[in-house]
């Protein structure tokens, strides 16, 4: 009902300046993990260390236990063998808001200082709260829960379900992620998430397969490994990409079956953007032995009569094809874009696969949208080399790989399709180890030259010179986050909060940096004017807001929450949270919190914050209408139908036609006033919430009765009235009361003959 009465009452616009390789490079995401650098999930309960006490079906402990919350200690301070000389490690310090269903004693154990304080249980809700204050200087934490009690008057030692730990600054926050993490995100325009997924995860041998039952859903415990239910949800995926405006790059597991690949697809037609573009790859580096998915596609390429480099080059073949039956065939290389990726620098494997793919099923770009490789660029230098031989010896091998990019290009050319890098950048974590794993000496040196002015050059160079020099078409960088230890150096940053790296500097000069946002004006999204009434939405006018336009329509998490975040913007009005109901580069629309007062209106982007002053009062009626020629009429359907009151024909691809005396008439409004009861704030309603004030309206003058009036979803009243008599046909201007306040004039309703 929402998005069909304000699809035609709200203004929206776009317009974007465009960077040298704006849209052509992406970035890896980390998999949020209890060592996780992302801080991606608002709850750290989302991704918990899976409990090694017995758990019910979904990860809920059901004894007494101990929860890993984080892990963020600098490699390998377990061992009292720090590699990093700077022994960085992330402030994840605060108050977090802890609550779960049961009952328990709930203590910490950290290696810093750690509390529990304000423990209560409310017996009714069998519903413990809690605040967990955790101080400066802690990077490992647990919480343990004993004398559980899971069902009110039950027996103790039973665990507890539905586990909720808030981060410091999003008490009562339903959003699933955080600013901080989402702030990183906009410049890149792919997201792929290889690692988010865990897709070289080993849970698998075959002939066993992986069903879509068996996957991960957001309701498990935590979205860590549970048997077969690996990596974070897709849900999760889905949800992130529609409020970030970004494609994705997802990775199929190898062990999935057919039922499994045709559900991921029509979950992904049903509710990612239409706008938003799918790559594809069949699993990650199924080449490389150190992976399982190398095993198992080893060992299925067996029966099947098929070596292993054309078995996998078959099995993304095959899921093109599922994939085109759920988005339909003509979106194969438009909006689906299937991605062969295989071992690095073995150019004539890649030759022979595609030989063998155009051979059996035709020209390769019927079905793969592109070629992929791994470009990194590292330093295999003796263990005693030091920062300025490492950085000397990286500068070698990325210019060293400018021929090969040449070649890639060539082939990709050859057979029609695009040259695309899957994963590439620094790569300092092949060389720290001798064998029997003895660590390197000069494992801090290779950190602290990722860390060193000269990175930023050096990223800059490799990525404009060496790839897009060559030919390139679009770059995924790897990672956007991650510890620096001797198993690589791979993040842009080593905590998300920190964008000012000369990891992240280099990638800003690629992409282009984005401006601060400007206000120009606000005014109710309904009238175009003011004042402002709370639960109302409020449209605010400038520039520089999000590069992409948007809207909640696919950004609702759950089928409830509303975004707080779209496009990497978020408001505050008078220091209370807002939600978003559509961003773009010039207009945010913005839901007006229900107890909202007067104050300071925030935009917030990852370039600046702007301020403005706003006028809210307890009233503030007004029409959502749209324009037709010289005339604004009202967004009004006849009751009980999809059919607009409008002069009929007139709205292309929608009924319509004129209201008639005695016709009882749906007119979507704002700023009505208090309802009767709570509603929940920033959610989707599930019913309507009648006024507790007098509404009265008038049509060309002419008192109309007013039957029903109330809020029937985030931001929008509805006013059911009837058509009174003695109305001039044509147009005639509606207005409406409430509060002792008139709506705007100059909306109009056409009246039948």
């Amino acid at each position: 009902m929402l998005a069909r009465a304000l699809g035609l009452g709200l203004l929206f616009v776009s317009g974007a300046a465009a960077q040298t390789f704006a849209g052509r490079i992406g970035i890896e995401v980390e998999g949020p993990n209890e060592g996780s650098r992302s801080r991606a999930f608002v709850d750290l309960g989302r991704g918990f260390r899976p409990l090694t006490t017995p758990v019910d079906d979904r990860g809920w402990p059901t004894t007494d236990a101990q929860v890993l919350l984080f892990d963020i200690r600098p490699v390998a301070a377990w061992e009292n063998n720090i590699d990093d000389p700077d022994r960085f490690s992330p402030d994840w310090s605060g108050r977090y808001a802890v609550s779960f269903e049961g009952r328990a004693d709930l203590t910490t154990s950290s290696d810093g200082r750690s509390s529990i304080e304000n423990l209560r249980y409310d017996e009714a809700a069998n519903l413990t709260t809690a605040d967990l204050v955790v101080e400066r200087g802690t990077s490992l934490l647990q919480l343990v829960f004993r004398s559980t009690r899971r069902a009110v008057g039950g027996p103790t030692n039973t665990g507890f379900r539905n586990l909720r730990v808030l981060r410091p600054g999003y008490a009562g926050s339903r959003q699933p992620y955080t600013h901080e993490f989402l702030d990183a995100i906009p410049p890149f325009q792919v997201l792929r998430f290889m690692g988010f997924t865990e897709t070289n995860a080993d849970f698998a041998r075959w002939p066993e397969t992986l069903e879509w039952n068996e996957r991960h859903t957001p309701a498990d415990a935590t979205q860590q490994r549970l048997g077969k239910r690996i990596g974070v949800s897709w849900e999760y995926v889905i949800h992130l990409a529609n409020i970030t405006g970004k494609d994705i790059w997802i990775n199929v597991p190898a062990p999935a079956t057919d039922n499994y690949i045709r559900e991921l697809a029509r979950l992904l037609n049903a509710t990612l953007r239409p706008d938003a573009t799918i790559y594809i790859e069949h699993s990650n580096e199924v080449w490389n032995p150190g992976f399982p998915q190398q095993r198992w596609n080893l060992a299925a390429a067996g029966p099947e009569a098929i070596t292993p480099l054309r078995r996998h080059a078959r099995r993304l073949y095959e899921i093109s094809r599922l994939f085109g039956e759920v988005f339909g065939t003509g979106e194969i290389n438009r909006r689906v874009r299937p991605v062969y990726a295989w071992w690095p620098g073995r150019t004539q494997e890649y030759r022979d696969a595609l030989n063998y793919m155009r051979a059996t099923y035709g020209p390769v770009s019927q079905y793969f949208y592109g070629l992929s490789t791994a470009h990194y660029f590292g330093a295999r230098v003796p263990e005693t080399a030091a920062m300025p031989e490492i950085l000397a010896a990286m500068r070698q091998t990325s210019e060293a790989s400018a021929l090969l990019n040449r070649q890639y290009k060539a082939m990709a050319d050859e057979f029609g399709v695009k040259f695309l890098i899957y994963e590439g950048g620094p790569d300092n974590g092949q060389n720290y180890t001798l064998p029997n794993n003895v660590l390197v000496r000069n494992v801090g040196q290779h950190i602290l030259a990722n860390r060193g002015r000269e990175m930023r050059e050096m990223v800059v160079s490799d990525i404009r010179d060496v790839f897009f020099g060559n030919g390139g078409d679009l770059y995924m960088y790897f990672t956007l986050s991650g510890a620096y230890s001797r198993f690589g150096c791979w993040g842009l940053t080593e905590d998300i909060v920190n964008r000012t790296t000369e990891k992240f500097q280099g990638l800003y000069e690629l992409i282009g940096r984005g401006s601060p946002p400007r206000i120009d004006r606000f005014s109710s999204s309904a009238t175009g004017t003011g004042p402002i009434a709370p639960g109302s939405l409020l449209s605010v006018y400038g520039e520089h807001f999000s590069p992409k336009e948007l809207t909640w329509s696919y950004g609702i998490w759950d089928g409830r929450v509303l975004p707080a975040n779209l496009g990497g913007v978020r408001v505050r009005l008078n220091g209370k949270e807002c939600h978003l109901h559509y961003a773009g580069p010039f207009q945010l629309n913005v839901l007006v919190p229900p107890d909202a007062t007067s104050g300071a209106l925030e935009v917030t982007t990852p370039h600046g914050t702007a301020r403005v002053d706003v006028e809210v009062s307890p009233f503030a009626p007004g029409i959502f209408g749209y324009g037709l020629g010289n005339v604004r009429y009202a967004s009004a359907l006849h009751a009980g139908t999809g059919v607009y009151v409008a002069p009929e024909g007139a709205l292309p691809g929608i009924v319509s036609r004129p209201a008639r005396r005695g016709d009882i008439i749906e007119l979507y409004t704002s700023g009505l006033g208090p309802v009767e009861g709570s509603y929940p704030a920033g959610e989707a309603l599930t019913r309507a919430y009648a006024t507790t004030g007098v509404v009265r309206a008038t049509i060309g003058g002419v008192p109309a009765r007013v039957l029903y009036s109330g809020l029937v979803n985030a931001g929008l009243y509805q006013v059911n009235l009837e058509i009174p008599g003695g109305l001039s046909p044509g147009d005639q201007l509606i207005a409406i009361e409430a509060g002792n306040r008139m709506s705007p004039g100059g909306v109009s309703l056409r009246i039948a003959q």
